[in-house]
């Protein structure tokens, strides 16, 4: 009688062991899948509220979203990935619709002349790998811009080595 209480003793003991480890594994597995991500960056394709999709397909009534992603940065916003036939952009968008930040891959040929000007004036350039037009409508604090402000992000290869530079419309580098 006493050999079988103890051997229940024992597989109740391992039995609880095995819960409490199998629950300790997955709360691990949830902390190494979480590392990594900024602040408040959840998982790429998350629900998007009415108003960002009302928005997206204001600006881009063709468009496909590809990817989206919800962010604080401040404040909490979405950026959503939309490509169509004529353009693949990157929205970012505030959960009640306001477009924040717009980022449209561009042919280095639409760049503006200052811009190709300035290009050419870091060296020789191997590679123009793609380059953005980026249109920024409010700042992160959500002030609306009276003018919208226009940037051109180029990534390129100078000289053997890998660049991403900004410019504004006029050459000027705003970023390197």
């Amino acid at each position: 009688m006493k050999s079988n209480k103890s051997k229940m003793l024992v597989i109740l003991f391992v039995l609880c062991a095995a819960v409490g480890l199998t629950a300790y594994a997955g709360k691990q597995q949830r902390k190494n899948d979480n590392e990594g991500k900024e602040g408040g960056h959840q998982d790429n394709n998350v629900q998007l509220p009415q108003a960002v999709l009302d928005a997206v397909n204001e600006i881009c009534p063709d468009g496909v979203i590809e990817d989206s992603e919800c962010e604080t940065e401040g404040i909490k916003v979405f950026e959503v990935e939309v490509e169509s036939d004529t353009a693949e952009m990157e929205l970012t968008i505030t959960p009640d619709g306001n477009l924040i930040e717009k980022e449209t891959e561009i042919d280095t040929d639409k760049l503006p002349q200052a811009v190709k000007d300035a290009i050419a004036a870091l060296g020789t350039v191997d590679e123009i790998e793609e380059a953005k037009q980026e249109t920024e409508y409010y700042v992160i604090k959500l002030e609306k811009l009276q003018t919208p402000a226009i940037a051109y992000e180029v990534e390129l290869e100078i000289d053997g080595k890998d660049m991403v530079i900004k410019f504004d419309a006029d050459g000027n580098i705003l970023e390197k």
